[in-house]
């Protein structure tokens, strides 16, 4: 008999405790964020393909009779390098549970945007057009000029590399529901939403959009997650009426990982 109650007393200090701490109503919780995204949009085509200006290029090298120029377009047919974007993300968060199922919060989001392999000296349309218009020849001077700046940019647009394209910074406001009513264990499936406002370079606004889908891990207060992100980033610009202002320029989709504090 004693050696049964000893028996059960080391069982019972020797199991772990809980790992399952679950979110009540009052919990407050802090995570941080980081991810990996397949960015996709306006501004990314803008770069990454450039079919204006590169056209315009090919035509003027295609019709020169400079043995140089000819080689040029030739290794500009040639290259079939495709560009590759992505964007890392970062997301921090404070969220307060309104009730045990759902929770608000406020983050910090960032979404930067990266190019490989673009043309990091692209030619400029604008020469192009003047050029093919006729703009300059009556100035022998200035057509001379020209020239000489063509033949600079043709051997430039060869180049390729890496570019951090754009950062979009924001503020946002989060809602989310999790399901209590699930037998998961530890794991903690949740769904949110979330709405975001920034600023951007020449007086833009930035808002964004996101949905997030994921699950949380707890080891009692402390927890891991894991979620996939999509997010529509838009901007406007005030007072502005060009066409397709305030229309979404960037759509990301990703994945994110972090950790976090539930107290």
């Amino acid at each position: 008999m004693n050696l049964r109650l000893l028996f059960t007393v080391l069982l019972l200090t020797a199991t772990p405790p809980a790992l399952w701490a679950a979110p009540a109503k009052g919990d407050l919780f802090a995570q941080l964020g980081l991810g990996f995204g397949r960015p996709t949009g306006q501004l990314v085509q803008q770069i990454t393909e450039d079919p204006l200006g590169s056209g315009l290029q090919l035509a003027r090298l295609g019709n020169s009779g400079d043995s140089v120029d000819q080689a040029l377009a030739l290794a500009i047919v040639a290259d079939r390098s495709e560009p590759t974007e992505y964007s890392f993300l970062l997301d921090i968060t404070l969220g307060y549970y309104v009730d045990d199922w759902l929770f608000l919060g406020a983050s910090i989001n960032s979404v930067s945007v990266v190019l490989e392999n673009v043309r990091l000296t692209p030619p400029d349309p604008e020469f192009e057009i003047l050029n093919a218009s006729g703009f300059f020849a009556s100035d022998p001077v200035a057509a001379q000029a020209l020239q000489a700046y063509f033949r600079v940019s043709d051997i430039a647009s060869l180049r390729r590399g890496r570019q951090e394209f754009e950062r979009f910074n924001t503020l946002d406001f989060k809602a989310g529901i999790r399901f209590p009513s699930l037998n998961t264990g530890s794991f903690d499936p949740y769904m949110n939403g979330s709405v975001g406002l920034g600023n951007y370079s020449g007086g833009a606004t930035i808002a964004r959009l996101g949905a997030e889908l994921g699950t949380r891990y707890y080891f009692q207060d402390f927890y891991v997650f894991g979620e996939i992100d999509l997010s529509q980033t838009f901007l406007t610009y005030p007072g502005s009426a060009v066409p397709g202002n305030g229309s979404p320029v960037v759509q990301s989709l990703g994945i994110q990982f972090g950790t976090g504090m539930q107290f």
